[in-house]
């Protein structure tokens, strides 16, 4: 007869018969059907990995779905700056054409006899760059400019001619370019105003002109300050 003193040897028993094990089980545990506890616990498990897989299907088509969205955003974005970019140089088109067209009303004020010198200027920037006296670089600097227009000064009856750059909205580029420009014409021994005209302006960039001697054109409307800055600056 085999006896059990403590939980050690019952544990030495069933390892030396295992044939026991399951009807230990019964013993034990009889309310729970063991084996079919088991097949449910493996169906559960391959029900899980079946549901973790699809899960993982469907998150690999939804990156997927991502990564086109992320895409189309960008040629989105790609095409709004495009457009942007197209409209803002439409506008400054437009205004510069609008410049040009009422120059006559706008710089009237302090030039008499106001006309276009784009032909004259050009013909005299040949002259000298045949001379020697400038690069073709300056040259065709000069020639770039969107605007030259020429008259007697009011003040002085002097001929004076202006470096005019203009852009729907105004910036730091735009001042230097002007700049540069009239120094080549004042170089010439021209009386040469650097001027810039904007619809807008960048923030405190006015300021920055007239410190600067470039006259300042906000919308179609020359600052007096800018003008009597740039005259003081020739």
């Amino acid at each position: 007869m085999i006896t059990v003193d403590d939980l050690p040897t019952l544990v030495e028993i069933i390892n030396t018969h295992p044939e026991w094990r399951n009807q230990l089980r019964w013993v034990l545990f009889p309310e729970i059907d063991i084996p079919k506890a088991f097949h449910e616990l493996a169906e559960a498990q391959k029900e899980m990995v079946q549901a973790i897989q699809r899960l993982t299907e469907r998150m690999d088509r939804s990156e997927a779905r991502l990564e086109k969205v992320e895409v189309k955003v960008d040629k989105l974005d790609k095409n709004q700056q495009t457009l942007i970019r197209d409209v803002g140089m439409l506008k400054g088109d437009s205004y510069e054409r609008t410049l040009s067209d009422r120059a006559t009303g706008i710089f009237g004020r302090f030039l008499r006899r106001g006309r276009d010198m784009m032909s004259d200027i050009s013909e005299l920037l040949h002259e000298a760059e045949e001379a020697g006296e400038i690069s073709s670089q300056a040259l065709t600097q000069v020639l770039a400019t969107d605007l030259l227009w020429g008259g007697k000064l009011k003040e002085t009856k002097a001929e004076a001619v202006l470096v005019v750059e203009a852009s729907w909205f105004a910036e730091e580029h735009d001042l230097k370019r002007a700049m540069e420009r009239a120094a080549i014409l004042q170089a010439m021994g021209m009386t040469a105003l650097p001027v810039v005209a904007g619809k807008e302006w960048a923030e405190n960039l006015a300021q920055q002109a007239i410190a600067h001697g470039v006259v300042v054109v906000i919308d179609r409307q020359v600052e007096l300050a800018s003008w009597e800055a740039a005259l003081s600056k020739v």
